[in-house]
């Protein structure tokens, strides 16, 4: 591997790095802000359910907390906070490696012993998604239009989901 090469790899990771910590934060927010919201509806219904004493919205309160207790389960054993810091110490410590190969312009026994420590901080680190490695393609300017299109696309399906996510809840209060 050619040492210019061996440098934007560290680099790259080290952005895709940064991407996945980023998205694991915003993921474990958005997911927080979520059951607040279903919560709220929750409330409401089971306020409106007990005014009106209709035993079909009691029941589909009692689904919906069920429903609400075990994604609050699910979340809280995923510990996006946890992987992102940890994500976090993984970027750090790559920036560091590339501070140390930023100089070397030939091969050296030295750079041998930096690739090594390239693989540990690999091994010893979750991976990013190949959406945080698309993000970081973009951001350097290193993306094919096919990737930046899919990049995008995949963005805005997330983007859908997470607003269905919020008006469902109305449609169905509406109705």
């Amino acid at each position: 591997m050619n040492i210019e090469n061996f440098k934007n790899q560290v680099y790259t990771t080290r952005k895709a790095r940064i991407n996945a910590s980023e998205r694991l934060m915003k993921k474990e927010g958005f997911i927080q802000g979520i059951n607040i919201y279903y919560s709220c509806i929750l409330i409401a219904f089971s306020i409106y359910g007990l005014k009106n004493q209709s035993y079909i919205l009691s029941l589909l309160s009692t689904i919906a907390s069920i429903s609400l207790t075990l994604s609050l389960l699910y979340v809280g054993a995923q510990k996006y906070s946890e992987r992102a810091a940890d994500l976090k110490k993984n970027y750090i410590q790559l920036q560091e490696l590339y501070f140390k190969i930023e100089g070397i312009t030939e091969e050296t026994p030295e750079l041998i012993k930096y690739r090594e420590e390239y693989i540990e901080l690999l091994n010893n680190s979750e991976n990013h998604s190949e959406l945080d490695y698309l993000k970081a393609q973009i951001s350097l300017e290193k993306a094919s239009v096919k990737n930046t299109l899919r990049y995008y696309s995949v963005i805005a399906w997330y983007w859908f989901l997470k607003m269905l996510m919020i008006v469902v809840p109305i449609i169905v209060i509406v109705l």
